[in-house]
């Protein structure tokens, strides 16, 4: 009781079902190391209120730890996850609560977590995630490729035809030498 009332509590009552289950991500690891919220972190938000992350090219070595809220046998929950674009089918977690991803080349996946409870009620959760090409393999990277090439080519070419002509002026002068001696 308190200073309202009483509260009566009777098992008899409570629904053994439970009606939704509540899914959380409670960590992010960038190549092996937590990542938290704050000005200088790639996450803005805490990571359970996180959509989407960025990521440089250098970190392509990242984990999820995650957890479904049950109270009534949380071991019996099954975890399965799936990196869009990067895996092929869904993995079952086991009992590990965590997915690891090493060496993911540079693109747009989605990270997704499902849980099944022991009633086969599911979670779902899902995190954006972009890995950022490197400099040297941007758009503008094979622009400046593409005119340092060319710029190679029409170096090379304008070295070739000058030394051309050059031979051909030694040619031309050694035979009207040989033409004057026989004149």
């Amino acid at each position: 009781g308190n200073n309202n009332g009483i509260y009566i509590f009777s098992p008899n009552d409570m629904n053994e079902l439970s009606k939704s289950l509540k899914l959380n991500i409670t960590a992010f690891f960038i190549n092996n190391k937590a990542a938290f919220p704050g000005s200088e972190s790639i996450l803005a938000d805490p990571i359970e209120e996180t959509k989407r992350i960025s990521l440089n090219y250098d970190q392509d070595n990242f984990s999820f730890n995650f957890a479904a809220i049950d109270y009534r046998e949380p071991e019996a929950n099954k975890y399965y996850t799936l990196l869009e674009n990067f895996d092929s089918v869904w993995r079952d977690a086991g009992g590990d609560k965590s997915a690891n991803y090493i060496n993911v080349p540079p693109g747009h996946y989605i990270f997704r977590v499902k849980a099944i409870n022991i009633d086969g009620i599911k979670a779902e959760k899902a995190i954006q995630i972009i890995i950022n090409s490197p400099w040297w393999l941007k758009w503008w990277a094979y622009v400046i490729y593409g005119l340092v090439l060319i710029t190679g080519i029409l170096w090379i070419h304008r070295f070739q035809r000058r030394r051309t002509i050059r031979i051909e002026r030694q040619k031309s002068q050694a035979k009207e030498l040989v033409q004057a001696k026989e004149i």
